[in-house]
């Protein structure tokens, strides 16, 4: 009986430590990274420790480290990989007044910080945005602008957080006219990229091609004429007649998909899977700028008099 026991507390104290390790458990043998670079030994308390009935036991020292009692028998003692991050932050070196453990340096409640990484400014250095602040000095005026139109919709936001979470740089140029090639693009995402790993982006808005998008829809609506043959996008772009930022918006969310989501790259995907990807992202921004962005008109009925 008893070494069936420990038989069975064996085999129960394998699959504890195998559970514990989220990378083996799919076939990688995981090294915890540190800003060291693996130079130092970093020491988690309870990375060791699992539970086996009543017992917590440190299996690095094979030492007993507590007995639970019968009401805390059944809660589980997990260890601490599910809080710990993956990697450190990529730009720790740059904040040496930070610890590099700490998130939106220790102010998650004012500061976001997606990824770590940045949209460039007109200094060349990441551009950052706070709700309180605004725009960081090195913003500049087009990327203010498309950042602004892009973050009316939610969608538009987590389009804009995903450009300043890359790990290339993104140069945003808003430019008056068309594009010199035929006039019909309203924007376009330039990658440099070597095999599969981008250097760099560039996204180009055109003002004309985009004045003139919104005015065609504006005067179909107005005139009630309707468009032979309209694709969804136009469809609904007919029915809610953008105005210029928000057709701004509506673009730049389709141009940065291009610049973030593998699926969107001409590169990667091929140009008809690339484009299917970012027009479904800006379809959802179109009707979002409906949903979030409109005003819901309030009707006020007279009161009757008795």
């Amino acid at each position: 009986m008893k070494k069936a026991f420990l038989f069975t507390g064996a085999l129960f104290l394998a699959c504890s430590i195998q559970a514990q390790d989220i990378f083996k458990k799919h076939g990688f043998d995981k090294e915890t990274l540190t800003l060291s670079k693996g130079r130092y030994e970093e020491v988690f308390t309870n990375k060791e420790i699992v539970q086996i009935g009543s017992v917590l036991l440190n299996t690095k020292t094979n030492k007993v480290v507590k007995f639970l009692d019968e009401e805390t028998e059944g809660v589980s003692f997990k260890a601490e990989y599910s809080s710990r991050w993956l990697s450190p932050d990529p730009l720790a070196e740059k904040y040496p007044q930070l610890s590099p453990y700490v998130f939106c340096a220790n102010n998650p409640v004012r500061y976001t910080d997606p990824t770590g990484k940045w949209i460039v400014g007109t200094d060349g250095k990441p551009v950052t945005y706070d709700q309180e602040k605004g725009w960081s000095l090195n913003a500049s005026a087009d990327v203010q602008k498309l950042g602004n139109a892009m973050m009316l919709t939610p969608e538009g936001t987590k389009v804009f957080n995903d450009m300043s979470g890359t790990k290339y740089s993104i140069a945003i140029n808003y430019k008056e006219g068309f594009n010199s090639e035929n006039h019909d693009k309203l924007g376009e995402t330039k990658i440099d990229h070597t095999g599969d790993k981008i250097n760099s982006v560039e996204i180009n808005l055109f003002d004309g091609k985009i004045q003139e998008d919104v005015t065609e829809y504006q005067q179909a609506n107005q005139s009630g004429y309707k468009l032979q043959d309209p694709t969804a996008k136009q469809q609904l772009l007919s029915e809610q007649t953008p105005t210029m930022t928000e057709r701004i918006g509506q673009v730049g969310a389709h141009e940065g998909t291009h610049a973030t989501d593998p699926n969107a790259m001409y590169h990667k995907v091929g140009v008809a899977n690339a484009e299917q990807t970012a027009n479904s992202v800006e379809m959802k921004v179109i009707r979002q700028t409906t949903e979030f962005n409109r005003p819901i008109p309030i009707v006020i009925k007279p009161l009757k008099m008795p």
